[in-house]
């Protein structure tokens, strides 16, 4: 195959197997170096390498069969929810399906993030139906939290509208217990680092005053407001 950049729709069923794969991300990869050595905007270069994804864990969706399945959804959380999409930045998925999935397309998810793992994608996924998604949710923050900024890639809208709707529900982590827990996670995370952002070699991700507490106060606004975004 020629050293061009397909977009992943444009790649054929015979041209998504490893060794292609792995060279389009590798141009991929390079393209965005370029870009960045010419001084496009980092905003710019975050949203084009989610959308690439978007565009290339669609067809591969697409290439297993899962678009013909009517209640399976592909759903990214986290940052990649957010279309926060480092370099180096795990690719949060989610796999959502109404009820429990048959052996056949058990093994083609299988056969389908074994395939991203494959590509060294930082992929970090979950396998999830419905009532289980809010039963780890209310059980667990950092879950409960990804939930939120669940963005749909492809799949079922009517099982992924199905999840926002409880998520977004008043009985889902109340706004008041959600902001209680959200500032003792802070606070907790704080201490790790001594409450202090002078460190000689501060985590600017985790420190005081770093990346996470001005997700936190997304997280709150968002979960309070329905606030989707700090720009008015």
């Amino acid at each position: 195959m020629n050293d061009v950049l397909l977009s992943p729709n444009e790649l054929t069923a015979d041209q998504l197997d490893l060794q292609t794969l792995k060279q389009q991300l590798t141009l991929f990869g390079e393209q965005q170096k370029t870009a960045f050595l010419n001084h496009v905007s980092v905003n710019d270069l975050v949203y084009a390498r989610s959308d690439y994804m978007d565009a290339l864990l669609a067809r591969l969706w697409q290439h297993y069969d899962f678009d013909h399945h009517p209640s399976l959804s592909l759903i990214a959380v986290g940052g990649y929810g957010r279309r926060e999409l480092h370099p180096l930045s795990d690719i949060d998925l989610l796999i959502l399906s109404e009820g429990c999935i048959d052996k056949t397309y058990q093994q083609k998810i299988s056969e389908f993030v074994t395939l991203l793992w494959d590509l060294k994608l930082e992929v970090g996924h979950s396998v999830r139906t419905l009532t289980e998604c809010m039963d780890v949710g209310m059980d667990d923050l950092t879950v409960a939290t990804n939930l939120q900024e669940a963005r749909l890639l492809c799949g079922s809208e009517r099982i992924y509208h199905e999840l926002k709707n409880r998520i977004h529900s008043e009985q889902f982590w109340p706004s008041e217990k959600f902001f209680k827990a959200k500032v003792k996670e802070q606070t907790d995370r704080h201490a790790r680092y001594h409450d202090t952002a002078y460190n000689l070699e501060p985590d600017i991700k985790s420190s005081p005053g770093g990346l996470r507490d001005i997700h936190t106060l997304s997280w709150i606004a968002r979960r309070h407001f329905g606030a989707t975004s700090f720009v008015k």
